[in-house]
């Protein structure tokens, strides 16, 4: 399968063989390979499963025992033990039946990634979830334009509210533990609305020692940040124990980072 550019395509290796239950309307793949081509990027997945389930919602599942990221330009990626989950419980909206009103768990996990064989990043596990939330869809999702959606999103607002959740959010890199968590509550009007989000990373200087090696524009950006804020006494680096934290808030049409009211520091 290719586009008529021809830049991104897909290409099956091999047969891929499947067992489908319709009693149970559960589907899923023997293990397979495919090479996909994206903007120059090539991506060989190998040892492929992809299992598809109705029970009281629609679960979908997408496993890869290894996969590899060649750009052409920078060190080979290699991917171990991917799963990307997305689960949906709900039904039709009833004051609209172009939506589906309900909750949905997007899961991403990954057991090791390396480059060059060199460790670059382990034990990746994420989680987003959405309640209350309304989902254009497959046969109306065309006709579902953004602003048509938002419109749509905001009238909701006023009776139920929605709450995007970010459950757990943990990886490490080349040795530096980061931990991320938040949430986000939208209400009418969006002004009413809240969040917040939470970003800890330890020993730091070891992700900057990477992200100096492979994009120095933002190693120079970040570094840039963290000297202006601390400029305005706001502290996210504690170079004693060499530890990132940043906590981001959002009450009352105000913003704050770290306690401090950025529009006051603006």
């Amino acid at each position: 399968l290719a586009d008529q550019e021809g830049r991104n395509s897909l290409k099956l290796v091999d047969q891929v063989n499947f067992e489908l239950d319709l009693a149970k309307k559960h589907f899923t793949t023997k293990p397979f390979n495919a090479r996909v081509n994206v903007q120059g990027t090539k991506i060989a997945l190998n040892g492929c499963v992809m299992e598809v389930e109705e029970n009281n919602g629609f679960n979908v599942k997408f496993r890869v025992n290894e996969s590899s990221l060649d750009t052409g330009s920078l060190d080979s990626l290699i991917i171990r033990g991917l799963e990307v989950s997305f689960n949906f419980r709900g039904g039709e909206w009833k004051e609209d039946p172009r939506f589906s009103l309900g909750d949905a768990d997007l899961s991403f996990k990954v057991s090791n990634v390396e480059t060059s064989n060199k460790p670059l990043g382990k034990d990746i596990n994420i989680l987003l979830t959405v309640k209350n939330g309304l989902f254009a869809k497959e046969e109306y999702a065309a006709e579902s334009n953004k602003a048509n959606y938002f419109e749509i999103l905001r009238a909701k607002l006023g009776d139920n509210r929605i709450v995007a959740d970010v459950e757990r959010c943990s990886l490490n890199i080349v040795g530096s533990s980061v931990n991320l968590a938040g949430k986000v509550e939208l209400h009418n009007p969006v002004m009413k609305s809240v969040a917040d989000l939470h970003l800890s990373a330890t020993d730091f200087s070891r992700i900057m020692k990477f992200i100096y090696r492979m994009h120095r524009e933002s190693f120079d950006k970040i570094v840039s940040t963290i000297v202006t804020l601390n400029d305005k006494n706001i502290s996210v680096y504690s170079q004693s124990d060499d530890s990132l934290k940043v906590d981001l808030s959002y009450r009352d049409s105000k913003v704050k980072l770290n306690d401090r009211d950025l529009e006051n520091l603006i």
